[in-house]
């Protein structure tokens, strides 16, 4: 049985239920993967109960390519809008666009690399709000994940990796940005020291 869900933060997302075990489709691996998070939606007491849709697989597997089809387009964009930005600059000898690519590069799940095209166009001060983000035709779920990122001039280092940290889409931006940074020698123990902020 295929499940579309609804909610605010995973609607779109796709769970298959099969011997009383749960899936929801991984785009980064092309796979159906474990999870534990369709339990909340039976849960009278949890604010997700039933917000999900029963749908036929021919329906799962339209749904699947079409949102495949939209995760494409937005990083699209967000490639195009970074090569505009980085056009002409240059770091360490090296074309700018070519470190912030290799960031994307290593983002493991597709909402990563959308949500860190963006956060390299939009860092603070300049950070978009979550209703620009939607605009451009992010998620909430990606909008979050963005806004986490974000640091605030009044939190300490500690508390601002605990954020990220806590936010699974974040984490792995800034985990992919962290690893750029380390190999460069003007960064590189700086970066070093805030992985392992990232990683307690």
């Amino acid at each position: 049985m295929f499940y579309l869900l609804t909610d605010s933060m995973n609607a779109g997302d796709i769970i298959w239920e099969e011997t009383g075990k749960h899936y929801i489709y991984s785009y980064a691996r092309n796979a159906w993967e474990r999870t534990g998070i369709f339990y909340d939606y039976f849960k009278r007491e949890s604010s997700l109960y039933r917000q999900y849709h029963t749908i036929s697989e021919a329906e799962a597997a339209a749904h699947i390519e079409l949102r495949r089809a939209e995760y494409d387009h937005l990083l699209a964009l967000g490639k195009k809008a970074l090569f505009q930005a980085c056009f002409g600059r240059r770091r360490n000898g090296r074309p700018l666009i070519e470190e912030k690519l290799e960031i994307i590069g290593l983002c493991i799940e597709i909402e990563a690399k959308i949500v860190a095209a963006y956060y390299q166009l939009h860092e603070a001060p300049a950070a978009l709000t979550a209703d620009e983000l939607q605009n451009a035709g992010l998620s909430l779920r990606m909008a979050f994940a963005y806004q986490a990122l974000i640091p605030d001039p009044d939190e300490s280092r500690a508390d601002y990796y605990a954020r990220v940290r806590s936010n699974p889409i974040a984490a792995d931006v800034k985990y992919a940005e962290l690893q750029v940074l380390s190999r460069d020698g003007d960064h590189r123990q700086q970066a070093l020291s805030d992985i392992a902020f990232l990683n307690l």
